[in-house]
């Protein structure tokens, strides 16, 4: 079995990754990939909040592995980001972000820690 660096980071048995692609992704195919060994990734891209809160309950039902969740900072409210931060997946990435949007996402995460 191949075993790289990048499974030791995430927890995961094979370097596999579910890109977190929004509407193209879904809770099952995440929890499939993860429950096969790879990195699944829950995608935020034009979804709605309940949508978000959805996947990553079904993702959480479905597999005790690590996951991802990818948030589109220009999209965010701070409902589905705190949803996510309570979550605690393995990773939370930020596509598309800017500068001011990392600075509101690091001073999130400091105040809610």
């Amino acid at each position: 079995m191949l075993k790289t660096p990048l499974c030791d980071v995430f927890g995961i048995d094979l370097p596999v990754l579910l890109a977190p692609m929004g509407t193209c992704t879904s809770a099952e195919l995440v929890a499939a990939v993860c429950n096969a060994g790879g990195l699944g990734g829950i995608g935020t891209l034009f979804r709605a909040t309940a949508a978000i809160k959805r996947d990553i309950d079904t993702v959480r039902t479905l597999t005790n592995a690590p996951f991802a969740i990818n948030h589109i900072p220009q999209t965010l409210d701070a409902e589905a980001f705190h949803y996510t931060l309570e979550a605690r997946p393995a990773v939370i990435s930020f596509t598309l972000a800017t500068r001011a949007t990392n600075w509101c996402a690091k001073r999130t995460m400091r105040e809610r820690a």
